[in-house]
């Protein structure tokens, strides 16, 4: 058993020997494709992780993005001539998501020679045609390398895709050994309300009301806001599609994309430290409790990537619970 300082020092070193080779002599321009800028902690978390693992290691990378929504003609320019494309991590290599993962076969398809590198994701199709779709794209890549986060997901692509998974720890774990604020109430309950929702509210709430014996917050951290950071971002989108080569867009863009993420995951470390312990169905509320050293009870998601995810690294660390049902509070 390891304690949370060493558990996160162990994932973060695990991750950075598996993705520095992956890639080293390939950051003369590298193109971020679709990074994440929803309010979902959990995703600006993957996206600060994944800026930190690049600055640390390759400082004179230059760094571009593009999005799914302005991946007009000039921005495929931009992808053209990067030397490496990479796939940020997450939950979106599947159909759950797709409008995300679509965009990522349709630059697979357009751009077969370009080396791409796919951070660590968890994998979920339920379309068997949507998932034929994308093995047809992988097969076709001259330079691809697919990381992946669990055990699961590993045993599905080797089953499905033509390319040799890596398993990877979740990029999240690049972030520094936070301190937790105070607690101001005794259980924080971070329970998702998208599809990705399964275990039941109502019955894990009553049971907190039985069990906790002291104050109970519950709410989730995706609801959007109206930080003014996130609307410069979506204002920007026409110009970047006109001008994806200026550097200047490009800067303040990436800037922006940056410090939104950093509020969002200010917002959601903030959120977790209010509860001495912490229920959750969220991957990350999960990932970031560990690396606050809050006691947590995790429930699983529609897809089962949290399950999978915490057998694969987190089964056995102190003070991280997995639930099968409410009564196991």
């Amino acid at each position: 058993m390891v304690g949370r300082n060493e558990l996160h020092q162990q994932l973060r070193a695990q991750a950075t020997e598996l993705l520095v080779p992956l890639v080293a002599g390939r950051e003369q321009s590298i193109c971020i494709v679709d990074p994440p800028r929803s309010a979902n902690c959990g995703d600006a978390a993957l996206l600060l992780g994944q800026l930190v693992f690049l600055r640390e290691h390759f400082p004179h990378a230059t760094l571009r993005f593009i999005d799914y929504r302005n991946g007009g003609s000039e921005a495929m320019r931009l992808i053209a001539n990067a030397s490496l494309l990479i796939f940020p991590g997450g939950g979106n290599f599947g159909d759950i998501w797709f409008e995300p993962h679509a965009f990522r076969v349709r630059v697979l398809d357009r751009f077969p020679h370009v080396p791409k590198l796919q951070l660590p994701q968890s994998i979920s199709f339920s379309d068997p045609a949507k998932r034929d779709r994308t093995e047809r794209a992988i097969a076709h890549q001259a330079d691809f390398r697919l990381c992946v986060r669990d055990h699961k997901s590993l045993a599905y692509a080797r089953a499905h895709f033509p390319c040799e998974p890596i398993l990877c720890p979740d990029t999240a774990y690049f972030l520094p050994a936070f301190e937790r604020d105070q607690p101001r109430c005794d259980v924080l309950a971070l329970l998702r309300e998208d599809r990705e929702r399964r275990a039941p509210h109502e019955a894990i709430f009553a049971q907190l009301q039985r069990a906790a014996g002291g104050s109970i917050e519950i709410l989730d951290w995706a609801k959007p806001d109206s930080n003014i950071l996130s609307s410069l971002d979506w204002r920007l989108d026409r110009l970047r599609n006109v001008l994806p080569d200026s550097r200047l867009i490009q800067r303040t863009a990436f800037w922006l994309r940056e410090q939104y993420a950093r509020a969002r995951t200010d917002y959601g470390l903030a959120v977790l430290s209010r509860g001495r312990r912490v229920v959750t169905d969220r991957l990350h509320g999960l990932i970031l409790s560990s690396i606050l050293g809050i006691p947590t009870t995790a429930f699983d998601t529609a897809d089962g990537k949290l399950a999978a995810f915490y057998d694969t690294w987190l089964r056995g660390a102190p003070n991280l619970a997995l639930a099968e049902r409410p009564d196991d509070l």
